[in-house]
């Protein structure tokens, strides 16, 4: 043996560990709690572990707002974040279930192997400083084989002129010619428009087809290098050591995080070094999902509440409302109530003036949203305390009677933030928006199109026109006031159901006019 004293020294450090065996053949079976497992085969299987950067959103806190997506909207130019994507459900803890329900939206994952830049035939995808995945526009030539290859659906196709212009992709593009109509020139009947417009499930203008000769550029997201919330000097020096991204920081409640799959999953974490535990077991680490920065706030907020609304109550029942509490006639709890009250007034506006701060540093929106709602606490309890026993002229009741309601909305909507998203989380089969039930709609339409268009041209063929107007069209009516009505596409919250599954249930719940015709 070359060298004896190493191979000793290695044993002496492997020693710990022998009552396992070796790492690759360990002598005692490695167990995994049935929820761990569930959760780790779900990861493995969608290649999120293979990620170096990966965005979830905890479905227990999301509201389902759309910031996030908003915000990388306003950043770019173009959403590179599509709220909808691979659903987990995973333990918080090694003795729970699968109590935690996690989405990983469709957004670039920074793969360790990315399949889009061995696809890219100029080369314009390559791994940048800031270690993220990132398209270099200037090579592009906009084939989008990226595009084709990526099978988490990050990458899309802008037009080149586009590209970076915050605002472009607010622009309605302008309806095809023909787009409502089904295939093969079917008569196609247009879509109510009552509640649905009211709901935001009416048809969008369908977009102009784009041609080959436009000029194309592959977007996906970058982690908002370069952006305005993470500068950089005239040499390429970043302004600031913290890196932020845009998405997380305008999410309002911190159901937006950044992860290291390998870190955040520890059902994933485990796998290589299970063989070294001395238990031989895969746990779930506590408190591995726990907002530091959002407990502190809590603490802080309740304490500051109770303290300043405490004395203040502490110091009207020892001087009165009205006892002057200096050598000047007029400063006393009255006033001091008011002022306070008054500026706890600006902090509550401040909270609607930092949501439409997309492109600039301002603090985290949900920090903003907890000094919101405690503020707004503050503020109802003093201005309360302001009134005393007399509320004063008709104004003046009336300005605080509505103040004060504005507040218990407020805390409703507090309540409404913390309930709706777990129920939701309960009800709900997957993680469903309301432009997924406008898409199903839209899907089923074009369905029973189709399925006209073909009806349509079998009737012409056997000479039996008049009884497809008369009959099939007749029949068709009721099937589409029945699939896309709002109750039945609101079915999908409580069970997710394939367009074939739906088609099946409309036959045959209307098999006896198809046989009928």
């Amino acid at each position: 043996m070359a060298y004896p004293q190493l191979m000793e020294s290695l044993k002496t450090e492997l020693l710990p560990f022998s009552g396992t065996g070796t790492p690759l053949q360990p002598e005692k079976t490695l167990s995994f709690a049935k929820p761990a497992k569930s959760a780790q085969d779900r990861i493995l299987d969608k290649g999120l572990a293979d990620a170096t950067n990966l965005l979830v959103m905890d479905m227990d806190l999301c509201v389902r707002c759309g910031n996030c997506s908003l915000a990388c909207h306003e950043i770019h130019g173009q959403a590179r974040l599509t709220r909808r994507g691979i659903h987990l459900f995973r333990p918080k803890e090694v003795s729970h279930k699968l109590d935690q329900s996690l989405l990983a939206p469709s957004v670039c994952l920074h793969c360790k192997d990315p399949e889009c830049m061995t696809a890219c035939p100029t080369g314009a995808i390559a791994r940048f400083q800031g270690g993220q995945v990132d398209i270099n526009p200037t090579t592009c030539i906009g084939c989008g084989d990226c595009a084709t290859q990526c099978p988490y659906n990050a990458i899309s196709l802008v037009l080149r002129k586009d590209l970076r212009k915050p605002g472009a992709a607010n622009a309605k593009p302008a309806p095809a010619k023909d787009a409502k109509a089904g295939a093969k020139g079917a008569p196609a009947p247009e879509p109510k428009s009552n509640v649905f417009e009211l709901l935001g499930l009416a048809f969008d203008a369908k977009p102009t087809p784009v041609t080959g000769e436009e000029d194309l550029v592959a977007v996906k997201c970058n982690l908002c290098n370069g952006t305005s919330i993470n500068p950089v000097d005239k040499n390429g020096v970043k302004l600031y050591k913290d890196h932020r991204y845009n998405c997380v920081e305008s999410c309002p409640t911190g159901a937006c995080i950044r992860v290291s799959p390998t870190e955040y999953f520890s059902e994933i974490s485990n796998i290589k070094g299970a063989a070294f535990n001395k238990n031989a077991k895969a746990t779930i680490r506590k408190g591995a999902n726990k907002d530091t920065g959002k407990q502190i706030t809590h603490v802080i907020g309740i304490i500051f509440t109770l303290l300043l609304c405490g004395l203040t109550m502490a110091g009207i029942v020892s001087y009165g409302l009205g006892t002057p509490l200096l050598s000047t006639n007029w400063f006393n709890f009255r006033w001091i109530t008011g002022l306070v009250g008054l500026l706890g007034i600006v902090v509550v506006m401040a909270y609607p003036m930092r949501r439409q701060m997309w492109q600039k540093r301002s603090g985290s929106l949900r920090f903003w949203m907890l000094a919101h709602a405690y503020a707004g606490v503050i503020a109802g309890v003093l201005l309360l305390l302001h009134g005393g026993t007399s509320l004063g002229g008709y104004l003046t009741a009336s300005l605080m009677i509505s103040f004060d309601l504005v507040i218990l909305t407020g805390l409703f909507g507090i309540l409404i933030y913390w309930l709706g998203p777990r129920t939701l989380t309960q009800i709900e089969g997957e993680p469903l928006l309301i432009e997924d039930l406008r898409r199903r709609r839209e899907e089923l339409y074009q369905e029973i199109a189709d399925i006209t268009a073909t009806c349509q041209t079998k009737a012409k063929e056997q000479n039996r026109e008049a009884e497809f107007k008369t009959s099939f069209l007749k029949g068709r009516d009721v099937v589409l006031d029945t699939v896309t009505s709002l109750p039945y596409l609101l079915r999908q919250y409580l069970k997710r159901e394939s367009i074939e599954q739906l088609l099946t249930a409309t036959q045959k719940e209307f098999q006896g006019e198809a046989n009928r015709i």
